[in-house]
């Protein structure tokens, strides 16, 4: 090209009108915030709260009662007062959640400072993760994460949530000992999908 040249404009198409795969390089540097945008609307209308709580994990306890009164252990109080506390510093929405939902727990207990014996030493010294055994039911840890998710104004109410999971493990050896929580729509439900109250011939 000669100089002084005219430069022909680049032309930028409707981006509603082309495929992401059919773009040119300049159009995609100038889609491409909107496309990050999209997928961050998409993640949280399927996943719409996610937190992690760090610290030790303790599984629900059951309270007990004496000479009247009822009381909870002090290390599971303790946890779950912390634990409310980081569930309302990540929530998002003004109002709780108020549809069917999902919950996904991940429990991440701290590393012992010996090898157990049913853990290879391969995947010992490699420091990855690796579930465990004992250390409270995975049920229980599941049980807390819903309760706290309802004290803390995430959730309406735990009945909400009709699809639940969880894995138990040790943390891997650079990581932090703590509970990951995340709420999801399930599959196959609308947003905006409310339990039904049961008629008097179906109760």
């Amino acid at each position: 090209m000669g100089a002084g040249a005219a430069v022909a404009p680049v032309t930028i198409r409707n981006f509603d009108e082309v495929e992401p795969n059919d773009m040119t390089l300049e159009e995609y540097r100038l889609y491409r915030p909107r496309l990050q945008r999209e997928a961050e609307k998409r993640e949280r209308e399927r996943c719409p709260f996610r937190a992690y709580i760090p610290g030790p994990p303790v599984p629900w306890q059951r309270t007990r009662g004496h000479s009247g009164r009822r009381f909870t252990g002090p290390r599971y109080k303790s946890w779950s007062i912390c634990a409310e506390l980081v569930l309302r510093a990540a929530r998002r929405q003004p109002e709780p959640l108020d549809c069917l939902l999902g919950l996904r727990v991940e429990v991440n207990l701290p590393r012992p400072k010996r090898r157990p014996s049913y853990v290879s030493r391969e995947l010992w010294d490699g420091g990855a993760a690796y579930m465990c055994r004992g250390r409270g039911d995975v049920d229980n840890y599941l049980k807390a994460a819903a309760d706290c998710l309802q004290r803390a104004g995430i959730i309406e109410d735990d009945a909400l949530l009709v699809e639940v999971s969880a894995r138990k493990q040790i943390a891997c050896r650079a990581g932090t000992p703590g509970l990951e929580v995340t709420l999801y729509r399930p599959a196959g439900l609308m947003a905006s999908s409310r339990p039904r109250s049961p008629t008097p011939d179906e109760r």
